[in-house]
């Protein structure tokens, strides 16, 4: 990744390893918390007890704070990786009860090593990909959790390092990237391309849905490619360096932004931003759910709330058929 400002370890697992620890280090710890409970599915997790009134049989003392993890951690860059001597090794450092053996691997399912070990090691290991960390970030960035500026940055640099490194574990060949889309809607339906802000970042999908008039529509077009960073009005878009996807010729992409910047005016668009690239409304790789999904996602007090923050993913087969959210 360009310009990052995480580990330069050589050795890939210390470089990612090194670079979670740099960010969890500077992120307060109910931040740090809730992403562990995505990344254990245990929500009732808690790094850091508070307790008034400490009672023992000479003193009472006003309060206390205790730590309540000790984990040992564990990181492998490529699937099917575990060794099940390290792992053993590893288990004999579990000094505490509360002591466990994290291991963060980019496998889609639990791996069989893991599986072939003895109950009484398996008690003590907690497994993970790196799919769940960026699911763990995506949902503290989208929570009414308070983070300063520096948090936001440092949470979105480490997602972006965890994609670029491709960590990603899951097979995204149906994977559909869902945007709120208040006028994205139609500059798609015009333009057949989704414009954002320079440089963000999303998980690797190969298509994408609009989320508009409290509803998922039911067109899904197909990722060709995307530009990362471009002012269209005044970029020459014969030499701009364009990132494919499913296998789409680069000359394509330059030739359908080349045919959209005719149809702009030249005040339209000039400025500096995302371009992603996408099959048209009718094209056959546009996947077609047959009806729009409406949204009937409520809060706690019963009100309606969008399906939709920021982004989300969801699989073609979970959407198929599809009439409601809450279905999905």
């Amino acid at each position: 990744m360009a310009n990052s400002i995480f580990s330069t370890y050589s050795t890939a697992e210390n470089r990612v390893t090194s670079t979670i620890l740099a960010v969890f280090e500077k992120l307060n710890t109910t931040t740090v918390t809730r992403i562990l409970q995505v990344l254990m599915e245990d929500s009732t997790i808690e790094l850091i007890e508070y307790v008034n009134q400490v009672k023992s049989s000479d003193s009472v003392p006003d309060g206390r704070i205790k730590g309540l993890f000790d984990y040992i951690i564990e990181t492998k860059v490529v699937p099917n990786a575990i060794k099940k001597t390290q792992i053993k090794n590893h288990y004999k450092m579990l000094k505490y009860d509360f002591s466990r053996l994290l291991i963060l691997t980019p496998d889609f399912d639990y791996p069989n090593v893991l599986k072939s070990l003895e109950p009484e090691i398996t008690d003590k290991i907690i497994w993970g990909n790196f799919d769940k960390i960026i699911e763990g970030i995506d949902s503290v960035l989208q929570e009414l959790i308070l983070l300063i500026d520096r948090e936001k940055f440092l949470l979105l640099e480490l997602k972006e390092f965890i994609i670029n490194e491709r960590l990603i574990a899951e097979d995204y060949s149906r994977k559909a990237l869902i945007v709120p889309a208040g006028k994205a809607w139609d500059f798609y339906k015009t333009y057949s391309i989704y414009r954002c802000q320079p440089n963000r970042t999303f998980k690797p999908t190969s298509f994408m849905g609009f989320y508009a008039d409290q509803q998922i529509k039911e067109y899904f077009p197909k990722i060709l490619g995307y530009i990362d960073n471009l002012n269209i009005q005044e970029e020459d878009l014969n030499n701009i360096s364009v990132s494919v996807v499913n296998g789409v010729n680069e000359s394509l992409i330059k030739n359908k932004l080349i045919q959209i910047k005719k149809k702009l005016q030249p005040e339209e668009w000039n400025g500096y931003y995302k371009y992603i690239i996408l099959t048209e409304l009718n094209d056959k790789e546009t996947f077609k759910n047959g009806n729009p999904i409406d949204n009937d996602k409520t809060s706690y007090s019963d009100k309606g709330t969008a399906f939709v923050q920021k982004q989300t993913y969801l699989n073609l087969d979970e959407i198929n058929g599809k009439k409601y959210t809450s279905e999905l």
